[in-house]
């Protein structure tokens, strides 16, 4: 080996051990608080809503989001903004509208975040015409409090809780999270997730639809007309409030279903890797 590459070599891994020790330092200093390194500079803000309206509509990119029931009959919203990262609020066409307004430069993303946002919406009334959320990364959660004729949920990478009540179509789509929808009454249940788990408990509704590539997907003394569950990866359990005419196909997993029962609807279920287990309460 030449003598300059020998030099070049043991300088480099000089630097490599000094820069392990200064980092270790450094670790030992904030005592291992990763959260010292945060370099965001979020502050809580509070906007209230005077002017009426039936429709909610939230197009966000990295926040939680809760909705609230009003302690006080009064619209609000509470959320987390820098001074380069903030929400415009406003009504307009009948319609409580929430967006992003993203003024960061490249070199704004270079630092230490470890605190996730949260935004509340406090909600004076308990009956909405229609719920729309867009997001790419945070979870959302819907309480029982709310009714809505119509709800649309996308996200990216988010889990959802949702309890609230739907008089037409619930649609629910992420990439990556879990969704859950409890003690919800809909008329149409439209699930699409490509990696997390689905947990539908205490639900009654004329249609279920689930899609799912990787996860379990769990249905608890629920029951439609129409259950439709196609998954690729993961096992499906079933516990109906009342018999079906089953279709079940699975390429790799046990299967377990009761007898068909005629008139009292169609349950259809496939899985590629997966058990299916299905009883009827």
């Amino acid at each position: 080996m030449k003598r300059s590459t020998k030099i070049a070599l043991f300088t480099a891994i000089t630097f490599i051990i000094l820069g392990c020790l200064f980092s270790a330092a450094a670790l030992f200093a904030i005592e291992f608080d990763f959260t010292k390194l945060d370099t965001s500079d979020f502050v809580t803000n509070t906007y209230t809503v005077e002017e009426g309206f039936t429709n909610i509509s939230v197009d966000i990119d990295t926040c939680d989001v809760e909705f609230v029931l009003s302690p006080d009959n009064t619209c609000k919203v509470v959320c987390d903004e820098t001074k380069k990262l903030s929400y415009e609020i406003l009504v307009k066409n009948d319609t409580l509208s929430i967006s992003l307004i993203d003024g960061r430069d490249w070199f704004d993303f270079i630092g230490f975040s470890f605190d996730s946002t949260e935004m509340f919406v406090y909600l004076p009334a308990v009956v909405y015409n229609s719920l729309s959320i867009d997001s790419s990364t945070g979870d959302i959660s819907v309480p029982k409090d709310f009714s809505f004729e119509s709800v649309k949920i996308t996200c990216s990478t988010s889990d959802i809780d949702f309890r609230g009540k739907v008089n037409n179509d619930l649609s629910i789509k992420t990439d990556t999270g879990d969704i859950k929808i409890i003690d919800s009454d809909a008329s149409t249940i439209n699930v699409s997730v490509s990696t997390g788990d689905v947990d539908i408990k205490d639900v009654t509704c004329e249609n279920i639809t689930v899609k799912s590539s990787t996860g379990d997907v769990t249905l608890t003394e629920s029951d439609a007309n129409m259950i439709n569950i196609k998954s690729s990866t993961g096992d499906v359990w079933c516990s109906l409030l009342s018999g079906k005419v089953f279709t079940v196909k699975t390429s790799t997993g046990d299967r377990s279903v009761p007898a068909d029962t005629m008139g009292q609807g169609t349950c259809h279920i496939t899985t590629s890797t997966g058990d299916i287990k299905v009883i009827v309460k």
